[in-house]
């Protein structure tokens, strides 16, 4: 009898002393947009970590994927997409991060949001496509690589009817 009681004491002990803690993680003191207008990959961590929603909008309803590839931050342009970013979403002017990426002459992040379904046709609110913000800066290899997907001018898609 004293054996049962000693172990129904021992195994009371050890299931109470199997207690859970939650972790709770704070998001950093810079906003997730500003976070990757630095490319502070750091802190971006943090955010997800913490629950922020990387598809967050700012100042002029950009995204942190606006400004990563407005930024030339491609590591953390991979990192924001890797985790649920909006590779089509528009800013308050319908620009997309594809036209930042384009505008910048960041053809490595072009890439990588073409790659990830970017639309090569968005329309700015103004009509403007990604193809026409490489053409006023005058970037051939980027407006290759857009050619190359199927991108169009707007001109070249109101001939087109669209």
């Amino acid at each position: 009898m004293k054996q049962i009681l000693l172990t129904t004491i021992a195994a009371v002990v050890l299931v109470g002393c199997g207690t859970t803690q939650q972790v709770t993680v704070q998001a950093p003191d810079i906003s997730i947009q500003d976070a990757a207008k630095d490319g502070n990959i750091k802190a971006i961590k943090q955010h997800i970590a913490a629950g922020t929603d990387v598809n967050a909008k700012g100042d002029g309803e950009s995204t942190p994927l606006h400004w990563a590839a407005y930024g030339g931050h491609k590591e953390t342009a991979e990192l924001l997409i890797a985790e649920g970013a909006d590779v089509n979403a528009k800013d308050n002017d319908a620009i997309t991060p594809l036209h930042h990426a384009t505008e910048e002459f960041q053809k490595e992040i072009a890439e990588l949001l073409i790659a990830e379904g970017a639309d090569v046709n968005a329309k700015t609110d103004d009509g403007r496509t990604p193809l026409d913000f490489t053409k006023q800066t005058k970037q051939k290899a980027t407006a290759d690589l857009l050619r190359k997907h199927g991108g169009k001018t707007k001109k070249e898609l109101e001939a087109a009817g669209k």
